[in-house]
């Protein structure tokens, strides 16, 4: 069980790989939070069957990694 589980996000792997261009971006993911670490990133499809004590419901908003200068 997870203690946070954001959904409905996108969300910025900086991984090329792992989704649509440079920032790696998965549309329509979710991100497991336990014990204030990240434990697992995916699509919301693939953690859909996880169970937290809290969801929140991100409506699209884009998740990045790291802190985020406001003049870029």
């Amino acid at each position: 069980m997870w203690d946070i589980l954001l959904t409905d996000c996108q969300i910025a792997t900086m991984d090329e790989s792992s989704g649509v261009g440079s920032a790696g971006l998965i549309t329509d993911g979710a991100v497991a939070i336990s014990n204030g670490r990240i434990v697992r990133v995916g699509s919301r499809v693939d953690l859909a069957g996880g169970q937290a004590q809290q969801v929140i419901v991100c409506g699209g908003a884009i998740v990045t990694p790291g802190l985020i200068d406001a003049h870029s």
